[in-house]
């Protein structure tokens, strides 16, 4: 952790205003496990933490779209059986 610090504070990676550690909820056991510590790290080096959530669209009716991404992304074909049919 000291040599984390030394080299944060020297700069050498993003720059302290350019970089967060993200804190997420989906009460997922892993994330359950690793939040205490990134909440521990965020107050032992100073590093600003930001809360967030997963959202891969604004509207509702985007959720096709996505879907299709998803699918091309992994290659499967897509069937117009709605949203999350994967």
């Amino acid at each position: 952790m000291r040599l984390w610090r030394k080299r944060w504070n020297s700069g050498i990676f993003f720059g302290p205003e350019n970089f967060y550690l993200e804190l997420q909820d989906h009460n997922l056991p892993a994330q359950r496990r690793i939040n205490p510590a990134i909440i521990e790290m965020a107050q032992k080096t100073g590093i600003p933490l930001v809360c967030t959530n997963d959202s891969h669209y604004l509207r509702r009716e985007d959720s096709v779209a996505h879907d299709v991404l998803l699918c091309i992304g992994t290659g499967k074909v897509c069937l117009a059986a709605g949203p999350h049919a994967l």
